[in-house]
């Protein structure tokens, strides 16, 4: 997506150093880092989610153009007809 290395290598470093704390009877424990790299609720993960999506959506848009799949056609009313071939939630 045209992102540079200095960028691509703070996120980069965001995502494998990211360190854990948890309360144990109200006071917090040690540290520990993250093995399991990227979780739901992490601040990050809304972000990360939406470039995938992006460069995943560019990638079916070529080959909706390229003729390799097609959408389903909606009409309403007198609109011309709208061509939908894929949706992304988050």
């Amino acid at each position: 997506m045209g992102f540079g290395s200095k960028w691509l290598s703070w996120m980069w470093s965001c995502i494998s150093t990211a360190k854990f704390s948890v309360l144990v009877n109200g006071m917090p424990a040690r540290f520990f880092p993250s093995t399991k790299g990227l979780r739901q609720g992490d601040l990050l993960s809304p972000y990360l989610f939406v470039m995938g999506m992006e460069v995943l959506s560019a990638l079916i848009r070529r080959v909706v153009e390229g003729g390799f799949l097609s959408g389903c056609s909606i009409r309403g009313g007198k609109r011309p007809a709208l061509n939908i071939s894929h949706l992304f939630f988050c």
